[in-house]
């Protein structure tokens, strides 16, 4: 079966990756602390800094599959996102120091980004671009916030039961009742 969760799948390997960091000197503190993702930093109240949210974008297919109206195979490559959040409240009142910590930090991680596999069937994963975002939620709350955006691409082999695959990986997250869920699913999406 294709691994349709391949998008999941990268972006729990980039979580994983980032939780087996550790502090120096203090190997059972994780170096980073998780958030959910939010388009809001208003919304984000991390437990401690720094934190780091993943997204992926909307996945940009290649345009060989939609124009020749092959959708058996699908290559695609989507672009992650990797957010990191930064409070150092000694220095961010200095616009001289503002930066100062989280510079080696967000290069230490897009050393170990770049050309990373993650262990996953993807081609080695590029770096693109490395932001700061300035918002006036995050010169309020005093946030150094970074994007740190990377793509990588895969492809996902079609088969005789890729409709079925389908239905099974949708039918897990849909309803409680199998049978009733697998006749909804077929209701909403045409499989002939």
């Amino acid at each position: 079966m294709s691994n349709f969760n391949i998008i999941n799948d990268f972006e729990n390997a980039i979580l994983a990756f980032i939780s087996s960091m550790k502090q120096p000197g203090n190997e059972s503190s994780p170096l980073f602390n998780i958030v959910e993702f939010s388009v809001d930093i208003s919304k984000i109240r991390p437990k401690r800094w720094p934190s780091i949210m993943i997204a992926t974008d909307p996945v940009e297919f290649e345009k060989g599959n939609i124009l020749s109206g092959n959708l058996r195979s699908l290559s695609f490559k989507p672009t992650t996102h990797m957010i990191v959040l930064y409070r150092n409240e000694s220095a961010v009142r200095k616009e001289k120091f503002r930066r100062h910590n989280t510079y080696p930090i967000v290069l230490a991680l897009v050393k170990h980004i770049d050309g990373n596999k993650f262990g996953l069937d993807i081609d080695s994963v590029k770096v693109i671009s490395v932001k700061e975002i300035i918002t006036e939620e995050t010169t309020e709350r005093d946030i150094i916030a970074f994007d740190i955006a990377f793509t990588w691409k895969t492809e996902i082999e079609g088969n005789e039961d890729e409709y079925e695959d389908l239905l099974v990986i949708a039918n897990k997250y849909f309803v409680v009742d199998g049978e009733e869920s697998t006749e909804i699913v077929e209701d909403i999406v045409d499989v002939s």
